[in-house]
């Protein structure tokens, strides 16, 4: 089992996501703790970004690299597949030295 550590950009995005986009990226990252590299929505990248993979949610992309030796899976972008959000965010994933391990889910607040 993996821990899922965020980026300080990632984290942004994922706290001020709404319900619908949380609940998504909620069900991607228990899925990355299980598995983060065997899943249909998953693809590894190639050339500048061999080392990366990312995770297909509708209409964004979480990108992120696996730590087998820590059990991590650092989540660097989460991002909207637009074609200028996609080059500014997906392509030059953002690696921060200040990651934060993954905030908890706020059910109560959404009421889930």
């Amino acid at each position: 089992m993996y821990n899922i550590v965020l980026s300080a950009e990632a984290e942004k995005i994922y706290v001020s996501a709404t319900q619908s986009l949380a609940k998504k990226l909620a069900r991607c990252f228990e899925q990355l703790e299980q598995n983060p590299r065997f899943h249909p929505n998953i693809k590894p990248l190639k050339g500048n970004l061999s080392g990366y993979y990312r995770y297909r949610i509708g209409e964004y992309r979480v990108t992120y690299q696996v730590d087998d030796t820590n059990n991590q899976v650092i989540v660097t972008t989460i991002a909207h597949r637009s074609k200028r959000l996609f080059e500014k965010y997906y392509m030059k994933p953002i690696i921060s030295k200040n990651l934060t391990p993954l905030p908890p889910f706020p059910t109560r607040e959404w009421g889930f």
